[in-house]
């Protein structure tokens, strides 16, 4: 039996239809594969699953599940006895979890991701180099770092310095006055004029 005209017009708008949710699908699955996470253990020996964006709006509706679809944190709730700190991009757990799925809903934009790790063997990404000590140690009990060292040894010296400065001063100046005072000064009765004798170095 042919196709009647209405059968034909029916095949193209079925084939443009398939090919819509063709792409729909695709572009499902690649909004959804492009969120993905990955897990640090922190120094404290907390662990860190961060997920590589953040949601796109305060709205979006979040929550993170272990394997056995237990809910350790809803939006901005989570139970305090696993997770440790919980922001819009990452969770800290207490301990580790091999396996967390994490789901998000932004009016309808839907994206999950499945975090995946060995916990045996993941390494520790944030350890903090060892503290390197640089104090001095002026006496057995009383040590002081490099820059307040420098500090005393220069404000020492400037003190030193005005000090010198001052007494040398001070010095001078009284010098000067006995030098003035024993000035010899002669006087002529007969023509009534007072000689002062300038000595050497005195100003």
């Amino acid at each position: 039996m042919c196709p009647t005209g209405d059968d034909r017009r029916r095949v193209p708008a079925l084939l443009l239809l398939g090919l819509c949710l063709v792409q729909s699908s695709s572009a499902a699955t690649e909004s959804s594969s492009s969120l993905h996470c990955t897990v640090t253990k922190q120094s404290d020996g907390a662990f860190m699953y961060k997920l590589s964006e953040p949601p796109i709006s305060t709205e979006c509706q979040t929550s993170w599940e272990d394997r056995n679809q237990t809910v350790l944190a809803r939006d901005f709730k989570y139970h305090p006895d696993q997770v440790q700190t919980l922001t819009n991009q990452s969770i800290v757990l207490k301990h580790c979890q091999d396996y967390l799925h994490h789901t998000r809903d932004c009016s309808g934009d839907w994206k999950d991701v499945h975090c995946r790790v060995n916990c045996s063997r993941l390494p520790d990404q944030n350890l903090h180099p060892p503290t390197v000590n640089y104090s001095i140690c002026v006496t057995d009990t009383w040590c002081v770092d490099k820059l307040t060292f420098g500090l005393c040894i220069g404000g020492i010296v400037i003190t030193v310095v005005v000090l010198g400065v001052i007494i040398r001063f001070i010095i001078t100046k009284s010098y000067k006055r006995r030098g003035t005072a024993n000035v010899p000064v002669s006087y002529d009765p007969a023509t009534m004029t007072i000689t002062v004798q300038k000595q050497p170095g005195i100003i």
